[in-house]
């Protein structure tokens, strides 16, 4: 037996959950319901590195989205990002692209057109530094839309480490502008779509 880590859980149809777990080199996706039936949907494997396996997101009514890679000290690769019904099914399943696979995934969004935001954060803790974005990607796993925070709010790094200001999650407006929340600032910024003008700040 392995010993697994329960990482998060969501209601799927009435009297079932579905659960990603953890351990060192695997990862899965299973359901239990409410008579004590469980059984596993999806398995991730990796031979000698610990998957990382984010929260499931819920997206929509019968629609949940994670992001899962294999880190190691400078990146977190191969990634990949899916989307799954109530049953554990894949309605989209993409490998992240390249450019993003040393990018420690948040959250996720769905856009009113079908695509989806993204926010990441990159810790390099030597420098005390994070490189966080907001990215649009469709189904097919273009980037549509790129949004680095120190292009947009420089500032938030004068007099206080870095590592401190991560954009943790995000939300979409009904006018269609981007809201993200920023860790330890308990501060929220509104942000235009698409110009990633910083429209407003709550705090």
């Amino acid at each position: 037996n392995i010993e697994l880590e329960l990482t998060d859980y969501r209601p799927s149809v009435p009297g079932r959950y579905l659960m990603t777990a953890v351990s060192l080199s695997r990862a899965k996706l299973f359901y239990v319901d409410t008579s004590g039936n469980s059984g596993v949907l999806k398995r991730l494997e990796s031979r000698d590195r610990k998957i990382a396996f984010t929260e499931l997101r819920p997206i929509e009514p019968g629609l949940y989205g994670y992001f899962s890679c294999v880190p190691s000290e400078v990146r977190c690769a191969p990634a990949n990002f899916n989307f799954i019904d109530y049953d554990g099914n894949d309605v989209v399943a993409r490998v992240v692209p390249d450019e993003n696979s040393d990018l420690n995934f948040h959250d996720v969004a769905r856009g009113p057109n079908g695509t989806y935001f993204f926010i990441f954060a990159n810790f390099d803790y030597k420098s005390a530094s994070v490189d966080n974005r907001i990215q649009e990607w469709d189904e097919k796993g273009r980037k549509l839309f790129n949004w680095r925070m120190d292009d947009h709010l420089p500032e938030l790094a004068a007099g206080r480490p870095k590592e401190t200001i991560h954009i943790n999650s995000i939300d979409l407006d009904r006018d269609g502008s981007i809201f993200v929340s920023v860790l330890q600032m308990s501060t929220i910024f509104k942000i235009a779509y698409p110009s990633g003008k910083v429209l407003a700040r709550i705090s």
